[in-house]
């Protein structure tokens, strides 16, 4: 601070003075120079008047280029004296910014001194009006002074309908479809219908996006189709009933009534003699066992008919004594050949698995394969996340894999 005051007194004192008088110095020796170029210029063309115009003239040039001499060093000159008069001005206005600034801390502590001290004491006179809280240090947790008797433990039934209200609901039917009888298992043991599983929620792919989740209460998958019907022998009897999902029955076997039912291969036709007449037309087959689709074995009456003795329609003579004949054996399927038919072109040569689908699919995204329920799928590729690649159709995408089963 003391440095930039004694600048600011030098400037005002030596360096500012000395410039004016110096440019007042100039401005009287350029007015001397002026007059003294004049009575030159003058001088030369009275001498050279009336002599020699040549000699005039060559002193005309000789004052003339002096005076532009002298015209040159006054301009430098007072220019000089311009910028260094200029100069000195600029420090004194930067030296003045520097003070300013200085003054400009100076009061801005101040004020903060100033402030602390108000801060303070307005924080003596709130510490004088407030009052001491008097504080009291006890056990926050308190012994109960008699403990409470554990209750017993008293067993209850189980309420089954408590949260029937709970949820949302749905109406089944009141009355179960009547079924006809199946064949008992070996102990005579019955299974209880089973609500068909709705079709499992397809994993959350990681890499490939997010499928949408499936509905919660989705139809049950559709019946199988049922197997290819086997054709009729030229002159036997129809084949026996095909049921959906299970193989074709055999024929009551003779057994006591209310034992169980075994199923033992179909016994061969009784022997005839051989010098029968002409038969009478065959008589109509028994009627079929009708089986549960479903897969459940459901009891058989208690008491079951004995079968018709071999010889109760076509053994006994007829009153005019001859036999009724006999219906040939049913055709065996092993001897029927079938075509199997050509492998798709749309197969891969290598592939992990062959799988077939258990339950209708709609893809969500473009990347995906539609299927309906007992499709067949060539597994690519296995993914970690639980989609498969494969090959339908033809088509290649993804697809779950908790939708499908392996081939057999």
């Amino acid at each position: 601070m003391a440095e930039v005051n004694k600048n600011i007194a030098t400037i005002f004192q030596q360096n500012i003075p000395n410039g004016k008088k110096a440019l007042q110095d100039s401005h009287k020796n350029l007015a001397e120079i002026a007059d003294y170029c004049e009575r030159q210029y003058v001088s030369v063309n009275n001498t050279y008047k009336s002599n020699d115009k040549i000699k005039a003239l060559e002193g005309t040039r000789t004052v003339f280029a002096e005076t532009k001499q002298y015209a040159t060093q006054s301009l430098a000159s007072v220019a000089y004296q311009i910028h260094a008069l200029a100069a000195n001005v600029l420090d004194l206005l930067d030296n003045q910014a520097s003070q300013l600034s200085q003054m400009n801390s100076d009061i801005s502590y101040i004020s903060n001194v100033v402030q602390v001290h108000k801060e303070k004491v307005a924080r003596r006179e709130i510490g004088v009006l407030a009052s001491s809280k008097n504080t009291t240090r006890g056990h926050k947790i308190i012994a109960p002074s008699q403990r409470e008797q554990p209750k017993r433990y008293q067993r209850q039934p189980i309420d089954y309908n408590a949260l029937d209200n709970v949820g949302h609901g749905f109406q089944s039917a009141a009355a179960e479809s009547k079924r006809n009888p199946s064949v008992r298992s070996s102990r005579g043991s019955t299974a209880s219908p089973t609500t068909p599983t709705p079709p499992p929620t397809a994993p959350k792919a990681v890499t490939t996006g997010t499928l949408r989740v499936r509905a919660k209460n989705q139809p049950p998958p559709s019946a199988p189709p049922p197997p290819p019907e086997v054709p009729k022998a030229p002159n036997g009897p129809p084949p026996p009933p095909v049921l959906p999902n299970i193989a074709p029955p055999p024929p009551p076997m003779v057994n006591a009534p209310g034992s169980p039912v075994d199923l033992p291969p179909p016994p061969p036709p009784p022997s005839i003699p051989t010098d029968l007449e002409p038969m009478s037309p065959e008589p109509p087959p028994p009627p079929p066992m009708t089986l549960d689709v479903d897969g459940n074995h459901n009891p058989l009456p208690d008491f079951l008919p004995p079968p018709p003795s071999p010889f109760a329609n076509h053994g006994e003579p007829s009153r005019s004594g001859e036999f009724s004949p006999l219906p040939p054996p049913p055709p065996e399927l092993n001897d029927q050949t079938y075509d199997i038919p050509p492998t798709p072109a749309w197969v891969p040569e290598i592939y992990e698995e062959k799988v077939v689908s258990i339950y209708d699919y709609e893809a969500s995204r473009d990347d995906e394969l539609s299927f309906k329920e007992g499709e067949i799928i060539y597994v690519l590729k296995k993914n970690s996340d639980g989609w498969y690649e494969g090959v339908m159709d033809g088509m290649t995408g993804l697809f779950p894999g908790n939708y499908v089963e392996a081939s057999r």
